[in-house]
């Protein structure tokens, strides 16, 4: 069904003269619509929607002959308004929005009049449920990697700490022992000492040798 929707300039309709409205264009897409209109307001009304108020009204329009047009259904949906709320009959205004079906849905009025701007604000729309799913399927996914990366850590992490760490000590070891095994050797060079002392430097030193020989045995098989 061929809907007819006249769009044309506004002027003031006092002493405007009588007739039948003057067709400017005529408009079959409701995309190709303007995005706004001008026009004085008609019977204002306020009502509820569960949480959310409408306004409905309607705009009277004038054509550069201040022919009368067909007049603009207008609603207002919103959960809270945004600036002045204040719109009375008469008042001279401009309605912004998207049209749906012939009716211009306002997401926001200038009021000339009143010198007052209002924006009507409606809350986010609700996730998709498959949004939802998807978001908490991620989360689950990332709280399983998290925790399979704990478990892992305390399973292996902390044993090649531990024998990284125990290495290093065992290297440092290493170094105090091999210089104490070369102050043994040094004294044992010594010609003032006796069979005695040498046969008892002798098994310390051999020890020595052996607790050394084993120390690097361990660090060779921690690299």
């Amino acid at each position: 069904m061929r809907q007819r929707v006249y769009i044309g300039g506004l002027e003031n309709p006092a002493g405007r003269a009588s007739g039948a409205a003057k067709e400017i264009t005529m408009v079959e897409n409701s995309a190709q619509l303007p995005p706004s209109v001008a026009g004085w307001v008609q019977n204002p009304q306020q009502q509820y929607e569960g949480s959310n108020a409408v306004w409905t009204f309607r705009l009277l329009r004038y054509d550069q002959d201040r022919n009368a047009l067909p007049p603009v259904p207008v609603e207002a949906h919103a959960d809270s308004f945004q600036g002045a709320v204040n719109l009375n009959h008469g008042d001279h205004v401009t309605v912004e929005g998207t049209w749906r079906e012939g009716t211009l849905l306002a997401t926001k009025v200038e009021n000339a009049t009143t010198h007052s701007v209002t924006e009507p604000k409606l809350p986010p729309k609700p996730i998709p449920v498959s949004v939802k799913i998807f978001l908490m399927g991620s989360v689950m996914l990332l709280i399983i990697v998290c925790c399979a990366s704990v478990a892992l850590f305390a399973l292996f992490g902390r044993s090649v700490v531990g024998t990284t760490y125990e290495c290093q000590v065992l290297s440092n070891q290493i170094a105090g022992d091999q210089q104490f095994l070369q102050n043994l050797k040094s004294s044992r060079t010594n010609p003032a000492l006796a069979d005695s002392q040498k046969q008892s430097l002798d098994t310390e030193i051999h020890a020595q040798e052996t607790k050394v020989a084993d120390e690097q045995k361990k660090v060779a098989a921690c690299r």
